[in-house]
């Protein structure tokens, strides 16, 4: 497992875009690689064109993910101003612990961020999509509702504060 502390106050788009493709280093390797290999056969123009599908598949999925986690990290700027977190990535997750208390009401706001916000980018690519590969570029943006159900990080969130918030007596 990775792990990278950084304060919240330092981190912006840019900088976590890279923080981001750093710690996902093999999976990006991965991809490019297998982007790359068809390459001899791009006199074909169906080859061609399919690489570029894929790629803009690819990178469609990388950039949902990392414009999630850092809705995350801007919920708590918005919410919180000042502290620090630290991201934790393994093959195929990352997650944003803050470490600093969170109300129950923040800890919500702050799950749904990330989910949110790339489901309405979903919502406007596929209002907007003008080709099938938009469309599915756009339903890998509306799936991300789905890390609100329990069974996700986000979703086990907004449990765990609605029961503290039940145990407390309401906040």
């Amino acid at each position: 497992m990775k792990q990278v502390t950084k304060t919240v106050e330092d981190i912006n788009l840019m900088n976590f875009s890279w923080l981001f493709l750093k710690i996902n280093k093999p999976l990006v390797i991965m991809i490019m690689v297998s982007i790359l290999l068809p390459m001899p056969l791009f006199l074909k123009l169906e080859v061609a064109f399919l690489t570029v599908q894929q790629f803009t598949l690819i990178s469609s999925l990388l950039i949902s993910f990392m414009l999630h986690e850092y809705f995350h990290i801007l919920s708590f700027k918005i919410l919180k101003k000042k502290g620090a977190v630290r991201i934790e990535s393994t093959f195929l997750r990352i997650s944003i612990i803050p470490l600093f208390h969170l109300s129950n009401y923040q800890i919500v706001m702050m799950a749904m961020m990330g989910p949110l916000i790339c489901f309405t980018i979903g919502l406007i690519l596929f209002m907007t999509a003008s080709s099938q590969l938009m469309m599915y570029v756009s339903y890998i943006f509306l799936l991300h509702i789905i890390f609100l159900l329990p069974p996700f990080g986000d979703g086990m969130m907004i449990i765990k504060a609605y029961l503290s918030s039940q145990l407390k007596g309401g906040e």
